[in-house]
Parts: structure tokens; sequence; C-alpha cells
């Protein structure tokens, strides 16, 4: 044996070496678990199937029980088959809805199951919680004609997330190792799966190495701050003037809802828009902490986003429902210093209880609205204005 190839084989057995002192270690020393969620070939990631364990949740600093279904989603056990006299109401998100910092009975999906059943005692609602952290809308419409429409939803929610769902759409905005859509030359839909080889690697990490898993999250913990002092791609979806990547990340984003509203309509299901409120729109030192970042700060609005969607929205014929009137009520100061008004942990992250009992209560007015008081099948051009923005006080008239 050369030297040469000696040296080599020296230099491989000691980086294994590391590595596996790393991985006893990370075992031995840190409280990082084996993650919740696991790579999947149909609808590119979903949790765990059967999951029944405390998470550590950094966010809300606490252990939250985490328990899913058999097919990998926070929730009860579902049949396929829908029973008599039930209304299905399917809502399909990111992390918003995941929610992995809130206890089950906290979840908007739950509260939301409650407030319809307490309003509509006239059938039976089951409201069927599809949240996944870290989905767009493309891997939505996947999820939606792999696995929810299989459980023949009557109302199917897509809770768009609006800081987030634009740019997790489009290959040129985000990097993530998600499936997406693109638009091939003659402008149709076609599914681009992320690199096989990265995302076979990535999932086998995941599921054999605990240092893997800690180094990912030290990592995101670390470039997190530095994300806030800049302009980055998230906050630039308030921006008026459209980058060119923007526009066709928004010209991307109409034709997959495009095709949700064809599917779901095939089915005989009723599509509804909602955006679910970020912080920077219901607080305004929130959103001053982005503008400020800008050269301009004139040309970014807070509802900018919830602007262009809803613009699509009429164009589709689907019914939209916004919630930023009902969520700014709540918080008249305007202010994320004011504690009580929170609706976000602290201020500026993802929904906390109040703010997922808030859009329960909101989202239960609108399909209320459009199933009974309004009829089924409304066009978003008339249903835009009926259905968004209703107050909670309608909610409790209605009881």
């Amino acid at each position: 044996m050369s030297s040469r190839v000696k040296r080599v084989g020296e230099n491989i057995l000691t980086a294994l070496l590391v590595l596996l002192t790393l991985e006893a270690a990370t075992r031995c020393f840190s409280e990082t678990e084996p993650p919740i969620f696991e790579r999947d070939d149909l609808i590119g990631r979903r949790f765990r199937p059967s999951l029944s364990e405390y998470v550590h949740n950094a966010e809300c600093g606490k252990d939250i029980f985490i328990k899913t279904n058999r097919f990998g989603f926070r929730d009860d056990e579902w049949r396929h088959q829908k029973p008599l006299n039930t209304r299905r109401v399917a809502v399909l998100g990111d992390s918003y809805v995941a929610a992995e910092a809130v206890n089950d009975e906290g979840l908007m999906t739950t509260h939301l199951q409650n407030l319809l059943n307490e309003v509509d005692p006239a059938a039976e609602w089951e409201v069927m919680n599809f949240g996944i952290t870290g989905s767009s809308t493309g891997q939505q419409l996947s999820l939606y004609r792999e696995v929810v429409s299989k459980f023949h939803p009557d109302a199917v929610v897509i809770a768009f997330g609006t800081g987030s769902d634009v740019t997790d759409n489009s290959r040129e905005l985000s990097s993530s190792l998600i499936d997406r859509y693109d638009l091939d030359s003659k402008g149709r839909l076609q599914k681009i799966p992320p690199s096989s080889t990265r995302a076979t690697a990535s999932k086998m990490l995941g599921q054999i190495s605990r240092f893997y898993v800690w180094q990912q999250n030290k990592w995101r913990a670390l470039i997190s701050p530095l994300r806030k002092n800049r302009l980055n791609n998230r906050n630039r979806v308030y921006c008026t003037v459209k980058s060119a990547k923007f526009r066709r990340a928004w010209q991307l984003t109409e034709a997959i809802l495009t095709a949700l509203r064809d599917d779901t309509t095939s089915h005989g299901a009723q599509l509804f828009i909602v955006p679910l409120p970020t912080a920077p729109q219901i607080y305004s030192d929130q959103f001053a902490k982005i503008s400020q970042l800008a050269d301009d700060p004139s040309v970014f609005d807070a509802e900018h986003p919830n602007h262009c969607l809803q613009e699509i929205c009429v164009r589709l014929e689907i019914t939209y429902h916004s919630m930023v009137r009902d969520f700014r009520r709540r918080a008249p100061s305007r202010s994320s210093e004011i504690e009580s008004e929170w609706l976000f942990f602290n201020g500026a992250g993802h929904l906390n209880k109040s703010g997922h009992l808030a859009a329960a209560e909101s989202l239960a007015d609108a399909l209320v609205q459009s199933f009974s008081g309004n009829g089924e099948g409304e066009s978003a051009e008339s249903t835009a204005a009926v259905i968004g923005g209703t107050s909670p006080e309608s909610i409790k008239r209605l009881r």
C-alpha cells in the first residue's frame, strides 16, 4: 500500500471517529430529539405518522404535546368516507396551521370545529388540520391532489402564508429543499421535485443522526438574527414595486391557485383563500422595522400582498377572506409593545393561543356566511366584500 493511499485512509478514519464522537456527545449532552417531520415522496413532507410525544418548542419556551394521526397530520384519526350529515372543512397551510408551539386545544382548527358546531347545529362540522411546517402553496396543491381530495371535503381552506408563500413558491426567491411547481415555456404548471440525491441524503441524515439535526437547528438559530437586520425576500413581499422575480412568483402563484380552483370545483368543494395575518400587518412598529430597511420606505405597504392575492381571487372567481381587520380590532394600539394585545408569540412570531382563536372566529364567520347566509359557490367578486373582514361580534350574534 502506497503512503498516499495510507494517508487518505487515515484521514477518512479520523473524520469518521470525529463524527462518531460528535454524534455520541450530541446524544449524551444535548436535548436534540429526532425530527418530528419526515420526507415524503407524494407531498414533499409531513409529520411522522402516529407520533405521540412532548417536543420542546423554543418559540413558546415549553414542551408541547404533539400527536399525529396515521396519515401524518396533527389531528385525530380520520376516515376517508365522510359520515352522513357532515360538512368537512380541510385546512391547508404552513407552520401557522401546524402550530408546533400551541397545544391541540388551542389550535385554530380545534377552535374552528367547536365554533362551527355551536353556530350551526343542523350539521356536524368536521375540521381537518393539514398544516405542514415549511409548505408552500405549490406543495399544498400536491397535498390536495394526493391526500386531501380522498376525504371529500365540502370546503378547502388555503391558509395562505402572507409573508412566505409567494417566495416559497418560487425557485428564484427561495432555495428551501421542497417540491415546487414552475411554468414551462407555454405557461403550463409542471412539478419540479428537489434534487433526489440531496433530498434522500437529507432524509437519511435526519433519521439517523442527532448531530445533523443539532447543527441544522444551531445554524438556523445563528442566521435568524442576521436576517432580521437586512431586507430579505420575505420582507420584500410588502414592496409595491415588484421586481421581475416577484412578478414571476405572483404569476406562478396565480397558476397554482387556478389549478386548486379547477381541482376543488371538479370535486364539488368550495375553495377559500385566506391569507393569515403577519405581525407587521397588525403592529405598526413591527412593520416600521421592515420598511426602514428599505432605500425607499414609501413603496412598502403592509397590506400589499393581500391586495395582490385578492386581485387574483377576483379574476379567478375564488372566495377570498381577509382577517386583517378582525385582528386589528383585537390590537387597537397597533403596537407590539403591549403584551395584552399580543396575537403572536412575543408580538412578532407565529400565532399564539389568542391569535389562533382570533383566526378561528374570523374564519368561522366566513364559512357560516358562505354556506348558509349567502349560499354556496359564490364568486370572489361578490364574496370578497361580504366576507373580507367580519367581526367576532357577528359570531356571537349567530350563537
